[in-house]
C-alpha cells in the first residue's frame, strides 16, 4: 500500500472498490472506449456532402443538344425575356435552337458548383455573366474555350452587356464559331 500512498495527492474524491473487480484493469479498458465514442462525428461530416447533393439543379428547356447556358439573373427565375430573345438570336446564328438547349440560372441554384456542373448531361457550356471562380474554383478568361473532362466551357460577359457593346459581340461571335461551326 505504501507504493500507492502518493495517490491521495492526485485523487481527492472518494474511491470505492467493487468486490471482484480490478480497478486498474477497468480504468484502462474504459479509457479506450471513451476515446472511440467521438467516431460518430465522421457520420456528421458525411451528411454535409449529401445535403449539397440533395439540392437539385433547375434547368429550363429540353437540353436535347447537350448545350447548357448558365446565366446569373437575380431578377428572374431563369432568364429575363429580353435576354432570352437576344440569346435565341445568338444560338440561331450558330444553328442551334434555344428550345433544345438548357438554361440554368446560377443565382437560383446555390448547389451549382464544379462537381454538380460536371454531372449535368451536356458537353458544351456557355456562361454569361458568371464568376467562373465561384463555380469552378478557378477563373478563366472571357471568350476563350476551355476544355475539362470532355466538356467545353465558354465564359462570357452578361447577355445585357454583350447586347450593348459591338466589340463584345465580335468577341463572342469569334468564340462561338470556334466552338460550334
Amino acid at each position: 500500500m505504501s507504493d500507492n500512498a502518493f495517490l491521495k495527492f492526485f485523487i481527492t474524491e472518494p474511491v470505492y472498490k467493487i468486490a471482484g473487480e480490478e480497478i486498474i484493469s477497468n480504468s484502462t479498458e474504459q479509457e479506450p472506449q471513451e476515446e472511440q465514442t467521438p467516431e460518430p462525428t465522421v457520420v456528421v461530416e458525411e451528411e454535409k456532402p449529401q445535403e449539397k447533393q440533395e439540392q437539385p439543379i433547375s434547368i429550363k428547356g429540353a437540353n436535347s443538344l447537350g448545350v447548357i447556358v448558365i446565366v446569373n439573373e437575380p431578377s428572374a427565375e431563369f432568364i429575363t425575356d429580353q435576354d432570352e430573345a437576344f440569346l435565341g438570336k445568338i444560338l440561331k446564328a450558330v444553328k442551334l435552337d434555344i428550345t433544345k438547349t438548357g438554361i440554368i440560372n446560377a443565382h437560383n441554384n446555390p448547389g451549382l458548383n464544379q462537381h454538380t456542373s460536371m454531372d449535368i448531361e451536356a458537353n458544351k457550356f456557355l456562361l454569361f455573366g458568371i464568376d467562373a471562380a465561384h463555380i469552378f474554383k478557378s477563373d478563366f478568361p472571357h471568350y476563350q474555350i476551355i476544355e475539362a473532362e470532355n466538356k467545353v466551357f465558354l465564359n462570357n460577359h452578361s447577355l445585357s452587356e454583350i447586347a450593348k457593346d459591338s466589340e463584345l459581340k465580335k468577341l463572342l461571335w469569334g468564340a462561338l464559331q470556334k466552338m460550334f461551326l
